[in-house]
């Protein structure tokens, strides 16, 4: 199991097997709900919705401005990911 300091705290880095993993490219519009996809590459910048993440990876992809209210994240990871200026309000990131 890998941890990683994040403002003085122990976290557990999420346990994703690739290659289970379904490509998508995850539109953040709207109300969204996604479990066990990756995406690469995208360009969410902007865009506004709610939803949920289970099982995530995204790689190398813009979130810039996106506002997400009522946002879940269960084992998702950021890869390269731009999220300047995006505003995720409330949110909740839990692990199985």
């Amino acid at each position: 199991m890998d941890f990683r300091k994040l403002a003085n705290r122990k976290i557990r880095c999420p346990i994703i097997e690739v290659e289970d993993l379904l490509a998508s490219e995850l539109s953040l519009a709207a109300k969204f709900s996604y479990d066990e996809y990756q995406a690469e590459d995208i360009d969410q910048s902007g865009m506004s919705g709610q939803g949920s993440l289970q099982h995530v990876i995204v790689s190398r992809s813009s979130l810039a401005e996106s506002r997400i209210a009522e946002l879940e994240l269960m084992d998702v990871v950021f890869r390269d990911v731009v999220l300047a200026n995006a505003s995720w309000n409330p949110w909740l990131a839990r692990h199985r």
